[in-house]
């Protein structure tokens, strides 16, 4: 399906299925019978039936047009309004004469089929010509209570979870608000967010970090830009390259998995995975294998071999750190359950250590695993992780769960 034919095809595939609707439906009326109408209960049953279903037509046929009124926006598609409108009329007024069931549940499943066909055409639509510009997530949104997906037009969506890892479908947002605009998903400290793009692709957003995304293609690419650390893995496309701006460092993929940070303390890095990707920034331009990672900064760029374990477990659900140092990873900790931090024992603070956590588990497990080491005593003391000596007398709490990661 080429670029240019979306509307047309969006038009095809709405105008079968109407036909479809149109052909099933007589078979799936039963035929009136005066005599055998039966009681006045059974009436009153079949009418308060097809009341609900009426009110689930009007809500299929709403979604078909808010989508379609998006394609009309900026296209001259097939006039198909005229169809629209009387099936929706013809099946309303099925509903209220009693029309059966199943001819009722073919009309509804016609209309959200075609608003998936049309959410589909939405998504691979040429849409924007020009590439957005970077982003800065701010304090307000680290801090905020939830994360959220907003178009910055109406109220954001908030996400909100059991656990600190929220799980986000693209359904989420997709058919909400029917328009092409940009989507900012903000995830604040205290939890992380795995969500399903428009294409398909999946990104795994860290605690403290904004994801920009747009349902359409800019100049035929898929772009994001990211103000802080995700692990995406990207639907393959040749036709549609993936790109990631994050701190000035632009990211091409046409099908992989990598990791970019952009909030890592030694510049913005770019860690592949699988496949191969290539990075650019001003004074940068390399491609790269799996198990390698760019690192850019002020003036410099370096490439080296890393250990994938930390970004992979990531992506599974894990927080593993090994031959880390303390601090980093109590600090990590921290962000990823929105606490403060105070060493008491300084003397930790380097200690090298491996650790391994399920990110979705609450903070008193989180603790709990940390003291089953016996290197340290760390305890919540109001909105703060502390981290005393360990010595005797301490009572060392135990993890209620165990993570299944490698060690």
């Amino acid at each position: 399906m080429q670029d240019k034919d979306n509307t047309t095809d969006s038009d095809a595939l709405l105008l079968h299925a109407l036909d479809l609707a149109g052909q099933d439906e007589t078979d799936g009326e039963a035929p009136h019978d005066a005599s055998a109408d039966g009681t006045r209960a059974a009436s009153a049953a079949s009418a308060q039936e097809a009341s609900g279903d009426s009110a689930a037509l009007d809500e299929a046929y709403q979604d078909v047009c808010d989508l379609r009124s998006v394609l009309l926006k900026e296209q001259a598609p097939i006039d198909v309004e005229g169809r629209l409108k009387a099936f929706k009329a013809r099946h309303t007024a099925g509903a209220t004469q009693h029309r059966s069931r199943k001819a009722r549940t073919i009309a509804i499943g016609a209309l959200l089929a075609a608003a998936a066909a049309l959410a589909l055409v939405w998504v691979r639509k040429p849409g924007l010509k020009t590439e957005p510009k970077a982003m800065a997530m701010t304090d307000k949104a680290r801090h905020a209570r939830y994360a959220t997906i907003s178009d910055g037009k109406t109220a954001a969506k908030a996400f909100t979870a059991s656990t600190n890892r929220l799980t986000i479908p693209k359904e989420a947002y997709m058919l909400q608000q029917a328009d092409g605009s940009r989507r900012l998903l903000s995830v604040p400290y205290g939890c992380s967010a795995d969500i399903t793009l428009p294409d398909g692709s999946v990104a795994y957003v860290h605690t403290g970090s904004e994801l920009s995304f747009s349902p359409q293609y800019i100049n035929g690419k898929r772009v994001v830009i990211l103000d802080g650390e995700a692990y995406f893995r990207v639907k393959h496309d040749e036709r549609h390259p993936f790109i990631v701006h994050a701190g000035g460092v632009t990211t091409t993929v046409y099908g992989t998995e990598f990791n970019v940070n952009s909030h890592d303390r030694g510049g913005v890095t770019v860690t592949l995975v699988t496949g191969s990707v290539g990075v650019e920034a001003p004074h940068f331009s390399q491609r790269i294998v799996p198990g390698e990672q760019v690192a850019v900064g002020e003036g410099t760029a370096t490439c080296r071999r890393v250990d994938l374990l930390p970004y992979t477990n990531w992506r599974d659900g894990y927080l593993y750190y090994d031959h880390e140092p303390l601090r980093n990873i109590v600090t990590d900790l921290a962000h990823n359950y929105n606490l403060d931090v105070r060493f008491d024992d300084k003397e930790a603070m380097d200690m090298l250590t491996h650790f391994v956590c399920e990110r979705g588990a609450d903070i008193s497990t989180a603790i709990a695993m940390l003291n089953q080491m016996h290197k340290v005593h760390v305890r919540l003391d109001g909105h703060t992780l502390v981290v005393e000596k360990a010595g005797e007398g301490k009572t060392w709490p135990r993890a209620s769960t165990k993570p299944q990661a490698p060690l």
